[in-house]
């Protein structure tokens, strides 16, 4: 699904020489790098927050039935055109690519090729639209599979209204990804939650259990993505005056860009292929399947998105630059301080949704008869395999980031057709040979996720050892241990009768659990010494107290989805 990739950080000098990376202290690299995850953090906290509240909506004002599966569906194809023409380059192009300008002072040409770049995805894109409006009635029957014809058309129909929203997002990623390179972090961290507040003011304005009105939802989210553009556009205005109405196809810059782009873009496409995959397998199974696979990611990517994807946005630019200035060491010490700190927070998001998956979907999403406890039961057997994803996908995705940074986008576009390829055939494997039903979909993605990090993690270490992060295997062990030790704090605290009477009880005592379970991973780990313990208090003890904050040196979500 498409994720905004938001963040926080001082703006940077939009003009004039970069300070030379090697120049700024290791110690503050690092700081900087970790300064802007937390705030970026904040940021995503509300937005998953928000996105929680939009996916509450959908089973609220559908149901959890041919309604909701039909408007999950609808947004596949665009999802996948999104990913097919701009996807992942704005992270493994454009972003390295100006900051690595900034930092050599080349404003000016790297906005020039830039421009280049951004005009012909824009014409390609507008394209593409018009295209997919006019063959999604093909495809959609092709992934729905034998579902009703209520499903088929009702789906084509929310897609139709929802393929020109790729565009504005698509204009709302390139605005971020400017804004990042120039360590604005700040100015792109809160567009995702506005986007949100327009979805979930669709969902309740709009939303009903009725045909009709599942694509009046659809037009107030195509509404939505574009006051996300007007946002970012607004937020970004400064800097997109370097904008060069240009289309010289012979510019070395542009295509420096495409060359580092199109791995990426075949890599990011290749994660919805993956989810297309899993939606045509659940859309095989009873009525609600869908609905339950997309509910459950919503629930894993939360700390997914919040620790992972934060961490890994704030580490980019700086990486980029590391490696622009072939500062190897500090770039292998950045990469292992960001694994560690993303990891020392997903590890324990993991062992604690998993046994309360079953809890934490209830007080999610059953706020009616429009979910029943079946659907409950169902999406929390899904969840439990995807909190594997949680872990593996950490690696992944910071993984990404650093072959990013070195532009060597192949990587992980190789890495990208391991998990295409064992997707698919061990969901075959799973859904028929055992008795997991839809959750065997869901183990299949983890292990193919599994897969898809050890590749990442051997390549570079075989390839690029001076880019490769420290052994980490220490810290593991100690994180997995204080983490089986918080899973147990829950598996314990479960077995106390708490009376199920009303949705304030059910939050209060999942926070309880997770509060106890917490307090306990952080006391296991500063016993086996960990330090990302005590960085995490001094991060946390300094914001708070209101010091002054240091700022960087100056550097030179899938949106339309819905969750």
């Amino acid at each position: 699904m498409i994720r905004g990739r938001p963040s926080s950080d001082p703006p940077a000098k939009p003009d004039g020489p970069a300070a030379p990376a090697a120049s700024s202290p290791p110690a503050s690299a690092r700081h900087n790098i970790a300064s802007a995850a937390t705030l970026l953090m904040v940021a995503l906290i509300l937005s998953r927050l928000t996105g929680y509240f939009r996916q509450m909506l959908i089973p609220m004002r559908f149901g959890v039935g041919d309604l909701s599966d039909a408007y999950f569906l609808g947004f596949q194809i665009p999802d996948l055109m999104y990913q097919l023409l701009i996807g992942g380059s704005i992270q493994a192009a454009l972003t390295p690519f100006l900051a690595g300008s900034l930092e050599k002072g080349e404003e000016s040409k790297g906005w020039r090729s830039l421009s280049i770049f951004m005009n012909y995805t824009l014409i390609l894109m507008g394209v593409a639209v018009a295209v997919g409006e006019i063959c999604v009635g093909w495809l959609l029957p092709l992934i729905a599979g034998p579902r009703s014809a209520l499903v088929v058309t009702l789906s084509t129909e929310v897609a139709r209204v929802l393929f020109p929203s790729v565009m504005f997002i698509m204009l709302a990623g390139l605005c971020i990804g400017i804004l990042n390179a120039y360590r604005r972090f700040g100015a792109s961290a809160w567009g995702p939650t506005a986007y949100n507040l327009g979805c979930i003011a669709s969902l309740a304005l709009l939303g009903s259990p009725s045909a009709p009105a599942v694509v009046r939802t659809a037009g107030g989210i195509l509404l939505a993505a574009l006051g996300y553009f007007a946002l970012q556009f607004l937020l970004a205005r400064r800097e997109l005056a370097h904008y060069v109405p240009s289309l010289d196809a012979r510019d070395e810059g542009f295509r420096r860009i495409v060359r580092t782009a199109l791995p990426t873009i075949v890599s990011a496409s290749i994660i919805q292929v993956n989810l297309i995959v899993l939606s045509a397998f659940a859309a095989r199974f009873d009525a609600g399947s869908v609905s339950a696979m997309n509910l459950a990611i919503t629930v894993w990517q939360l700390p997914y998105g919040v620790f992972a994807v934060a961490v890994g946005s704030a580490m980019l630019p700086s990486l980029a630059a590391k490696h622009a200035a072939g500062d190897r060491a500090e770039f292998r010490r950045m990469l292992t301080a960001s694994l560690r700190g993303a990891l020392f927070l997903t590890i324990p998001s993991a062992a604690l949704i998993l046994p309360m998956r079953t809890d934490i979907v209830r007080a999610l999403f059953q706020w009616n008869a429009g979910m029943s406890d079946e659907a409950v039961m169902r999406t929390g057997a899904v969840l439990a395999f995807y909190c594997i994803a949680i872990v593996s996908h950490t690696f992944v995705f910071l993984l990404n980031m650093a072959f990013y940074a070195m532009g060597r986008t192949r990587v992980p576009l190789l890495a990208g057709l391991v998990s295409l390829v064992a997707n698919p055939l061990l969901c075959l494997l799973l859904t028929t040979a055992t008795g997991l039903g839809v959750a065997g979909m869901a183990l299949a993605y983890a292990l193919s996720s599994v897969l898809s990090a050890l590749f990442l993690f051997f390549w570079l270490r075989r390839k690029h050892p001076d880019h490769a992060p420290f052994v980490l295997t220490p810290f593991l062990v100690k994180s997995g241990v204080a983490a089986l030790a918080a899973l147990g704090a829950v598996l314990l605290l479960g077995l106390v009768p708490v009376p199920a009477v009303g949705k304030a009880v059910r939050f209060l005592w999942i926070g309880a659990r997770a509060a106890v379970a917490g307090g306990l991973y952080l006391g296991v780990s500063a016993g086996l010494g960990l330090p990302e313990v005590r960085a995490s208090y001094e991060r946390i003890r300094k914001r708070f107290a209101g010091g002054p904050r240091k700022t960087a040196a100056p550097a030179g979500r899938n949106p339309i989805a819905p969750g």
